[in-house]
């Protein structure tokens, strides 16, 4: 215990002095012990039930909500003491190393990420550096297809530290193939991958000069601390065009594993590509024959049961309300109206909890992909 008390100690003179030479603010420092929290918690892959149960275990009562405040990227304001003493004790985090970065006004990102403290940069853009440390190598992909057909979209992504990007030759090299149909049919791109130290993302840059088209991936970009560490799966946004002749702008969800899904995979991972939010809406059909599910655990049926409310709501097609009407100004405005009344949401969101339920469904079973890669350029 008297281990942790020295680093109050330590803190406090951080909080009241500024005699040790830092010029953070106090609710810098919160910010940065929080995206210490965050960042630590996140390469555990642990989801926020999994770091209250373990406070639980270690004799602290800490809420989800408190968790929840450190977790997400626009709060983690302000911490107390003994939330952050339960949380570094019960998931045992070094907050010594905290605290000396703080102290010495080493940005937490770096320290946790091991960067070079000569790149001033915003982003990651060379292979050799640490941030790629984990990310090379070949993912399969799965998206819905942008037209009707029920089964997923399957291809290969492969982040390639020895050969030269498209635009610039220093960048990492990133070439995606898509599967598109029937005898062995596939869309080819190239392109770069960079990573943003600043907002901890990653950004893929593809593009085909035989079809002219440019496609952008963005997902969360997980900082590896350790070398025997490696991504293993990931869920992120791709933004290109829609299959069939008018090509139209369209943004959807795909998924990135190291290993090849099979078909009963895929069907558990179509409900995290569905752009989903925090309520579930069913219809009363969908819902009776999922409740008949005899797969489903007892509990989970249970808890669905008591924690479902019946609402009724409304079913209408745009088409059917425009027709004929598509150039009468006043149907317009009334179908605007009309569609900010709906349930739709106003953004879709790749939260934390999607993250840590792929890993722990698809995370591999073998030791080949426990450790990082190791083709990384000098």
């Amino acid at each position: 215990m008297s281990y942790f008390v020295s680093d109050f100690v330590q803190f406090f003179t951080l909080m009241l002095g500024e005699e040790m030479g830092n010029n953070f603010t106090y609710d810098e420092i919160c910010q940065q012990i929080c995206l210490f929290l965050r960042v630590t918690i996140r390469n555990q892959k642990m989801i926020q039930e999994d770091v209250v149960k373990k406070c639980e275990d270690n004799g602290f009562c800490i809420s989800q909500a408190t968790i929840s405040n450190i977790m997400n990227e626009t709060g983690g304001k302000s911490i107390s003491l003994r939330t952050l003493f339960a949380i570094c004790k019960s998931l045992s985090i070094p907050m010594s190393e905290l605290f000396y970065a703080i102290e010495n006004n080493i940005n937490i990102y770096d320290k946790l990420t091991q960067s070079k403290p000569k790149n001033k940069n915003r982003y990651f853009y060379l292979p050799s550096e640490d941030a790629y440390d984990g990310w090379f190598g070949k993912y399969h992909v799965y998206s819905f297809q942008t037209n009707k057909e029920k089964s997923l979209l399957h291809g290969i992504l492969n982040l390639d530290p020895n050969k030269p990007a498209v635009h610039n030759s220093q960048e990492c090299y990133a070439e995606l193939i898509l599967y598109t149909g029937e005898n062995k049919r596939f869309k080819e791109y190239q392109g770069s991958a960079v990573a943003s130290k600043k907002i901890n993302a990653m950004y893929c840059r593809l593009e085909s000069e035989k079809i002219g088209e440019i496609i952008y991936l963005t997902f969360y970009h997980w900082p590896f601390t350790s070398s025997n560490n490696e991504l293993v799966c990931e869920m992120a946004v791709v933004i290109t065009t829609s299959s069939g002749h008018q090509h139209l702008p369209t943004a959807q969800r795909i998924f990135l594993c190291r290993k090849e899904l099979s078909e009963d995979e895929q069907e558990i991972l179509k409900g995290h590509l569905r752009l989903n939010k925090a309520e579930m809406l069913l219809s009363e059909k969908e819902y009776i024959d999922f409740i008949k599910n005899t797969d489903i655990p007892e509990e989970f049926r249970a808890r669905l049961k008591e924690k479902a409310s019946k609402e009724t709501y409304y079913s209408v097609a745009e088409s059917e309300l425009m027709l004929n009407h598509k150039e009468d100004i006043s149907f317009i405005k009334s179908l605007s109206l009309l569609r900010n009344h709906t349930k739709a949401p106003n953004n879709n969101k790749i939260s934390n909890n999607t993250n840590n339920y792929l890993y722990k469904l698809f995370k591999q079973n073998d030791s080949s992909h426990a450790k990082k890669s190791n083709n990384k350029t000098d």
